[in-house]
């Protein structure tokens, strides 16, 4: 092979390297809208600026300086206090061993010093532990051995827990507790959960505090549906959230998406394989940092034929609830952009925060025009319970590219 042959072959095969390149990019970054990274950005400022003491979301940082608290060697009196904050605040935080133990420390030191402690105190403590104690054995098995009976209530057969240490404190700390008092309904029905997930109920349950297994039978037999979650590739632990079930990319199978309500639970978008599994494809979709949704709602605010999704944050929060919605529309390629800041349907109140925070427990959902009014385009209904209620009524999309949604202030009751 001669020089000038030589030299072509180089060339070749550098055009093929660059365009093999090309269509395969190393270490190519997400996709990830401007909308979205900037809403990202935004609720992970709104949580940092959330004060410790009083948000729900933070009694990890709380139990840190009760902690500290407890070092400074406080009276026995605080002391006791002291640990009991720090228990609650565990238990919130899901550090359910923790809480048990900081509890259990309570009536050992109260047991070794002679303590009597006031009812009302000895009864937040016993409620809390047992408690404590329910959910280390929903953590202990619910969690490390999930299978088709997991939390399925009534609990039975395979939903009978093998670590039993939870719920054998939870039984112990209810019967004690209705020994003392026996018109306590709330131990009384604890305590005939826990017997089922040691699967002694209802016969080791004492017949003064049994409830009846008629009390869960069913008028009408259903059948039985079985939790696939874990061989469908749908196994997520987060809290209570949204779902919707909807084909997204449109190729005629049906998608699902999840939200988590807590303010770092990640929006979830799985792809449905057509095999009765699904694939996780939020990275791809580009919705890596939309985080929180007490719930999710299914839009079309564009008229485009694409599955819109509105996404609701801060329910139950309070004053530590005010973040904002996101609307995110789809571009009908599997991707999603947050489209929050240019929507006005979304930014009505609070513009203090840039894309507008919106008071808490805000409520959306497609609705009818009135009787007369109906044009083809869907309208969307926001309110709260702390702010006027909102009607936005859909309009065809223009040429321009508008989103196509206007704004109807005052409503009073909104006609269903």
């Amino acid at each position: 092979m001669n020089f000038s042959q030589s030299f072509t072959l180089l060339i070749a095969l550098t055009a093929a390297s660059n365009l093999a390149a090309q269509s395969h990019p190393v270490d190519n970054p997400p996709y990830r809208s401007s909308g979205t990274k900037t809403m990202s950005a935004l609720l992970e400022q709104i949580y940092r600026d959330q004060d410790w003491k009083t948000d729900p979301n933070k009694a990890s940082e709380r139990a840190r300086h009760v902690r500290d608290d407890l070092a400074s060697n406080p009276s026995l009196r605080d002391e006791l206090k002291l640990r009991e904050v720090l228990a609650e605040n565990l238990l919130i935080a899901g550090d359910s061993s923790g809480a048990v133990e900081q509890l259990e420390k309570i009536r050992s030191i109260c047991k070794d010093d002679g303590i009597v402690l006031q009812p009302a105190f000895d009864k937040l403590i016993s409620d809390t532990l047992a408690i404590s104690y329910l959910r280390l054995g929903e953590q202990e098995n619910c969690l490390h051995y999930h299978g088709q009976d997991s939390c399925l209530f009534p609990i039975k057969g395979g939903g009978v827990h093998q670590a039993k240490k939870g719920a054998e404190g939870a039984f112990r700390e209810l019967s004690a507790a209705l020994e003392k008092d026996p018109t306590d309904l709330k131990s009384r029905w604890l305590l005939n959960i826990a017997a089922m997930t040691l699967g002694k109920y209802p016969d080791d349950v004492p017949e003064k505090w049994r409830v009846p297994p008629s009390t869960f039978a069913s008028e009408y037999d259903i059948g039985r549906f079985y939790d696939v979650a874990t061989e469908t590739g749908l196994l997520i632990n987060q809290h209570s959230g949204g779902a919707i079930m909807e084909d997204f990319d449109g190729d005629g199978l049906l998608d699902l998406m999840v939200s988590g309500s807590g303010p770092h639970d990640q929006l979830r978008f799985f792809h449905n394989n057509g095999d009765g599994s699904f694939s996780e494809r939020t990275r791809e979709a580009g919705l890596t940092g939309e985080v929180g949704g007490l719930n999710i709602v299914l839009t079309d605010y564009n008229n485009d034929g694409h599955p819109d999704v509105l996404v609701l944050r801060g329910g139950w929060w309070g004053q530590n609830g005010k973040y904002p919605m996101s609307l995110l529309r789809n571009n009908g390629n599997g991707t999603f952009d947050d489209v929050t800041e240019e929507a006005p349907a979304v930014t009505a109140s609070h513009a203090d925060r840039g894309m507008g925070r919106l008071r808490q427990r805000r409520l959306a959902r497609l609705v009818r025009r009135p009787r007369g009014e109906h044009h083809g385009e869907p309208s969307l209904a926001a309110f709260s319970q702390q702010s006027r209620r909102h009607l936005h009524r859909g309009r065809r999309r223009d040429r321009s590219g508008g989103h196509g949604i206007r704004e109807r202030r005052g409503l009073g009751r909104l006609q269903q």
